[in-house]
């Protein structure tokens, strides 16, 4: 995918809040590397929730 596309894929997902969004892009840098990042990865950020986590697969 471009950079547009992961961009397009992390404004769009249901279910993870702004503030979680925010919190993903800080740690990871981008939305590509959100998006390739591994669920246990996401578990160890503070307030990120399970559903936030399945919604992220």
């Amino acid at each position: 995918m471009s950079e547009l596309k992961y961009w397009l894929w992390l404004s769009a997902l249901s279910g993870v809040r702004p503030r979680i969004k925010t919190l993903l892009l800080n740690r990871y840098g981008g939305p590509r590397e959100v998006y390739f990042a591994q669920r246990g990865e996401y578990m160890t950020l503070v307030g990120v929730e399970e559903s936030e986590c399945r919604a992220l697969e």
